[in-house]
């Protein structure tokens, strides 16, 4: 995105998973904001706390500076720009806003694990392609059960 002046139009779907460490509001924050006023534009941001995470009994990333720091400042910059209400009680965080096509999940680690593979085999690949879809959670739960075990092979 530092490339580019604006997002092209022809990108639709933007899938933050456990990815966004070097999210800077002044690089990225009207980008987003703009593209996501296109009507068939989404987004979807998911990240566990990794501030807590430890290896080998220490930190490895700061609370600023990991997915989950730099997760929480993308959602209150958006959330200048549009309404992304809580729309669960329960972990994962889910904040939803633009009709569903505005999602971040935010998963709590209170056991400082790492956990960033595992957000991937436990179905965070299939809802960031997915959410704020009429296919949206029909068959899977973020951080559920693996829906495609099914399909592995022995």
């Amino acid at each position: 995105m530092k490339a580019v002046n604006r997002i092209p139009p022809e990108i639709d779907r933007i899938a933050f998973l456990d990815s966004e460490y070097n999210y800077d509001e002044a690089v990225h924050e009207a980008k987003l904001a703009k593209w996501l006023q296109g009507y068939e534009h989404y987004l979807c941001v998911i990240a566990y706390d990794d501030a807590s995470a430890r290896y080998q009994g220490k930190p490895f990333v700061s609370a600023e500076g990991g997915t989950w720091g730099r997760s929480h400042a993308m959602l209150a910059d958006l959330g200048k720009d549009f309404a992304i209400p809580r729309a669960n009680e329960k972990d994962p965080e889910r904040y939803e806003g633009l009709s569903g096509r505005l999602v971040f999940l935010l998963k709590e680690n209170p056991h400082a694990e790492i956990l960033h593979t595992v957000q991937v085999e436990r179905n965070g690949f299939i809802e960031s392609l997915l959410s704020g879809t009429t296919m949206d959670g029909i068959g899977y739960e973020y951080f559920g059960q693996r829906a495609y075990s099914r399909l592995i092979l022995p």
